[in-house]
């Protein structure tokens, strides 16, 4: 069952009604609230307010679009973003793995994002909030290989993956990561709109519930390998 939702990073023109309208409008279920606009880190009674505007439509909040860098930023900084997101009713937040490519990444700096992303998880943890990695170029998780040795040395339960299809990928490498065993996929994402109507074209979104991993052909796996709450495709 796949559980439809706006990004709403996508629209930061836009108001939080205009989008709520939007995603009403357009038949969708949800909203990943994004904290550069929408939900600012630390404004706790904004989220709140955004909240009451998302469920008193009927919508879901799937979860908090932080651009937090684990790395980059400390986890002294981390509070703030958890903080929103508690208020706001994610259930996870996403955030990115450092802001260097995996061929560029010392391992100096691997390490530091995975200490970061250890202390955050923690955090997480213990108010029930899932940590997201955005699988993204210009990061640790800017391929499959890479994002499976970032999980692995991270070694949290509470650590899963956005993934999208990146620009650069091969067939092979598209279809590796939302398959790999080793990799429990929160968000597989589709650019551009793709197979979206009647979503505008160019826009990104979609949300999905209960499944442990994205397949192409649309399979899922058995809830008991889950480990998940949502996904979301873009």
């Amino acid at each position: 069952m796949l559980n439809t939702g706006l990004v709403s990073v996508t629209f930061r023109d836009k108001t939080p009604e205009e989008i709520i309208s939007t995603v009403k409008q357009c038949g969708l279920e949800g909203i990943e609230w994004g904290g550069d606009v929408h939900v600012l880190p630390g404004d706790v009674s904004r989220a709140r307010e955004i909240r009451h505007l998302t469920e008193q439509a009927g919508l879901a909040v799937w979860a908090y679009g932080s651009y937090f860098e684990a790395g980059e930023q400390t986890p002294d900084l981390f509070p703030p973003v958890l903080e929103s997101a508690k208020a706001l009713g994610a259930p996870c937040i996403r955030i990115w793995a450092g802001t260097r490519g995996s061929a560029q990444a010392d391992p100096e700096y691997v390490q530091r994002v995975i200490s970061c992303t250890q202390a955050i998880c923690d955090m997480a943890s213990t108010a029930g909030i899932d940590i997201c990695y955005e699988y993204h170029p210009n990061t640790l998780t800017d391929n499959c290989d890479s994002a499976v040795q970032t999980l692995r040395s991270v070694a949290r339960d509470n650590l899963h993956l956005y993934w999208q299809e990146l620009p650069a990928f091969t067939g092979r490498e598209s279809a590796r990561a939302p398959n790999s065993p080793a990799i429990s996929v929160s968000c597989p994402c589709i650019l551009s709109g793709q197979r979206l109507q009647p979503f505008p074209t160019g826009r990104r979104c979609i949300h999905m519930a209960g499944i442990s991993r994205y397949h192409p052909a649309g399979r899922q796996n058995t809830q008991s390998d889950a480990g998940i709450r949502e996904g979301r495709l873009v």
